[in-house]
């Protein structure tokens, strides 16, 4: 079956072949200096002339084996982050980036294609938001995450190198604020 939202917007020529330039698995615009500074934007070489390497994720392709970026809001272009496919010289689809948010396979957006990717952007990631209800329902009920789990939700050793023993009541750390 096709997948509506397994879909990417198209480029101009230039815009392709600025992508197809990136080095693949992370690459991004800044690998294109010493081998293509012929497609670099007016703002990428104002940003050499002025020093400054900000924006680096711009036109930047993801890496297999690093964390995805944050997905945003505008992530419908390869200007906008680092939302290029590793290998293949295109944007990920709706589907991909939704996928990466946490969405089911299934799940479907809905409205134009620049909308849709606006939804992925702007959408609380599912694990995120049943976490947030389970907290609110537990809240609710008057208990705690460590009731819940007997203090195995937290790490044996925490930042200030404090350790807890179950049943011995919560470091000050973890006590409620009340």
């Amino acid at each position: 079956p096709i997948d509506p939202d397994h879909r990417c917007p198209g480029h101009s020529p230039d815009v392709l072949e600025r992508i197809a330039a990136i080095p693949k698995d992370g690459g991004s615009w800044t690998d294109l200096v010493p081998t293509r500074p012929d497609l670099l934007l007016p703002s990428m070489r104002s940003k050499l002339e002025r020093g400054t390497m900000s924006f680096c994720d711009t036109y930047g392709r993801m890496a297999w084996k690093r964390p995805a970026p944050t997905i945003v809001r505008r992530c419908d272009h390869p200007g906008n982050g680092r939302y290029l496919h590793p290998e293949q010289d295109r944007l990920l689809s709706v589907r991909e980036m939704a996928l990466l948010q946490g969405f089911p396979p299934e799940y479907r957006f809905l409205g134009t294609l620049r909308q849709r990717y606006a939804q992925v952007g702007d959408a609380v990631p599912p694990l995120v938001s049943r976490l947030v209800a389970l907290h609110l329902l537990l809240l609710k009920a008057g208990l705690t995450w460590w009731d819940v789990l007997g203090g195995r939700a937290y790490p044996r050793r925490l930042v200030h190198e404090e350790v807890f023993v179950p049943g011995k009541g919560q470091p000050a750390l973890l006590q409620e604020v009340g």
